[in-house]
């Protein structure tokens, strides 16, 4: 037997007992993160739980390295029954951290790790029971959520391509498999992901529709309480919907953007939005092109509202004196509303067509004063200030007025017709000057300034 020295042993006994506190250190961290996690997981439900959605917690089993837990999800319907709402139950997987492990799957550090997918079918409400039945790829949906050590959770859901048909009624559903991916740290108040969604069609003997390239991607910061800002994006490849009797509708490479933010505690959002083509028939619009702000909005009236609206779909049902309470609280959001000023503008506006385009722009601003605030009609047009404009190629004008005489008679084999009918529909505006013709165009300008209103320059009495 090998000789050990006294300050060897010495040494074996303090690794022996570091390596003990470790071990015991490791438990109490796992059995930490599990009640954290259970902790994190019923936050979820709540804060999730809006409107005609709720989540409810049935089954919980707390283990050591792994819980397990069932959520009963309700889409409530107001129109049917209590017990008749659209329901479905999803299980959850809880893998305690620090180091939550799966196999298969790299190690990555985190309070927990949660799994969610769709209970078995037998355990599903009838309603959801017959769609499984019907589509039963969709018991492939999974999504995984790491609980990062600081609250923040990181998700990502995959769904399965999804074909289901029906020879008797001639309904087909078929949706390419799919995915979303968000980040939502609580602690730096800020949510970012994406959506990915390549394709959907829907047939039956009255027709179909579909649509492919649809994808989103967005990346928030809360500025206020229940108040996030930041930008996103909206794609969509394709969109066609086509019923019979009926002109099919057409929409290509549709592009939107929004930001948004805070400035001086006023909040402000601007979008812009273009489309390459919309077909409806054989006839095609496009490109369109629209930019839109909002600015000077009260941005804690804005928190404040976005709170009670929450508080209030928590609530089972309104008493008179919640009713009432409302009530004075509205009234006093829209004063604080109008009292910022708040502006709305449409920039740009624009659309192409083979016969013409239409362009146009929109300015509206309210003077506002704490002060002085009188939510009368009186008071809104003393302070509101709007400026507006319009126009309309003439080739234009005159294909709308053309196809509103039918026949299917072009404009060169009835001009002397279509000039008549012209002349019928906008001889008397043009005469009131509420629109007016420079040759080319078709044009209107509209201003409002301190409850004066004129058209093209002319005064409109308002009385």
């Amino acid at each position: 037997m090998p000789f050990i020295r006294r300050g060897e042993k010495e040494e074996m006994k303090k690794i022996l007992v570091l390596l003990l506190l470790l071990v015991l250190l490791g438990f109490g961290a796992i059995f930490v993160s599990g009640n954290m996690a259970r902790d994190s997981y019923m936050d979820a439900l709540r804060d999730y739980s809006q409107g005609p959605l709720t989540f409810a917690n049935i089954r919980y089993e707390r283990g050591l390295f792994v819980s397990k837990a069932a959520t009963r999800v309700v889409l409530a319907d107001p129109k049917k029954a209590e017990g008749e709402e659209f329901a479905l139950i999803m299980e959850h997987i809880f893998r305690h951290g620090p180091l939550p492990l799966e196999t298969g799957e790299e190690l990555r550090p985190a309070l927990a790790q949660a799994e969610t997918f769709l209970a078995s079918a037998a355990d599903q409400p009838e309603i959801f029971r017959k769609i499984l039945a019907e589509a039963p790829a969709l018991e492939q949906i999974r999504a995984k959520a790491w609980i990062g050590l600081l609250g923040a959770v990181d998700g990502v859901m995959q769904m399965p391509a999804v074909a289901v048909s029906d020879a008797e009624s001639g309904i087909s559903f078929e949706m390419e498999a799919s995915s979303v991916h968000f980040l939502h740290d609580r602690q730096k108040g800020t949510l970012t992901g994406n959506l990915n969604f390549p394709g959907l069609r829907v047939q039956d003997e009255h027709g179909k529709s579909g649509l492919s390239g649809l994808s989103c991607t967005f990346d928030m910061q809360e500025g206020l309480p229940w108040v996030y800002v930041g930008n996103s994006t909206l794609k969509l490849a394709h969109l066609e919907v086509a019923r019979e009797e009926k002109p099919s509708v057409t929409l290509s490479g549709l592009h939107m953007t929004s930001e948004s933010g805070i400035k001086f505690s006023r909040l402000f959002n601007v979008q812009n939005a273009t489309l390459d083509s919309l077909m409806v028939g054989e006839k095609t619009y496009g490109p369109f092109f629209m930019d839109m702000a909002v600015r000077n909005l009260d941005a804690q009236a804005m928190s404040d509202l976005n709170k009670r609206l929450r508080d209030m779909s928590e609530q089972k049902e309104i008493t008179a004196e919640a009713a009432q309470q409302m009530g004075a609280f509205a009234q006093d959001f829209f004063t604080k509303m109008l009292a910022a000023g708040p502006e709305f503008q449409i920039p740009r506006l624009s659309l192409h067509t083979d016969e013409g385009n239409v362009e146009g722009h929109l300015d509206i601003r309210l003077e506002g004063s704490a002060a002085h605030i009188v939510m009368t009609p009186h008071w809104l047009l003393q302070r509101l200030e709007a400026r507006g404009e319009i126009s309309a190629q003439n080739s234009l004008v005159r294909h709308i007025v053309a196809r509103s005489l039918g026949g299917g008679m072009s404009e060169e084999e009835n001009a002397t017709l279509i000039d008549q009918a012209y002349d019928a529909q906008l001889g008397p505006l043009l005469r009131k000057n509420f629109i007016v013709n420079d040759g080319e165009r078709i044009k209107s300008r509209v201003v409002l300034n301190q409850g004066r209103l004129t058209v093209n320059g002319k005064a409109i009495p308002l009385s």
